[in-house]
């Protein structure tokens, strides 16, 4: 994706880009050659690359998840390692959404104390969004904008 403003504007608040706003352009930039589910798991690649996992990890947990073989789980890593490099600028803004979240939290005087339980409040609030922004195949609109939610 292409965007008027950086990574740093973001993280310093002085652009506003909600996560919302991150998934729906996501979504209008692959809509054209995958499916809501794709794009799901696209999105959830990005959000564990973002969040540090390498694509290794997140073979292996792939793997766990939906036992797969010794080859599979190669093929697996290599999708992984393609999104990592062909999505570049979009893990780097998902973690200044990711990270001006966590300065919000910092403002709103929300005692997150380990990285345990900032990981927690991440997915959580992550998780809600998602919930919030399911894509429509069809249309190519998100169930919040057919119920007048921008955010």
């Amino acid at each position: 994706m292409q965007w008027d403003f950086t990574p740093e504007e973001v993280i310093k608040g002085e652009i506003h880009y909600p996560l919302w706003d991150f998934r729906q352009d996501l979504w209008e930039e692959v809509s054209d050659y995958t499916d809501p589910e794709g794009f799901e798991i696209l999105f959830w690649a990005l959000y564990h690359l973002a969040m540090g996992s390498s694509a290794e990890d997140m073979a292996i947990r792939w793997r766990e998840q939906n036992e797969l073989s010794e080859e599979e789980t190669r093929e697996q890593k290599q999708q992984f390692e393609l999104i990592k490099s062909t999505h570049r600028a979009d893990i780097e803004m998902l973690k200044a959404v990711i990270k001006r979240k966590i300065l919000d939290y910092k403002e709103e005087g929300i005692g997150v104390l380990g990285e345990k339980e900032l990981s927690d409040y991440i997915l959580e609030w992550i998780s809600q969004v998602v919930e919030e922004h399911e894509v429509q195949e069809q249309s190519g609109k998100t169930n919040g904008e057919m119920n007048g939610k921008s955010e």
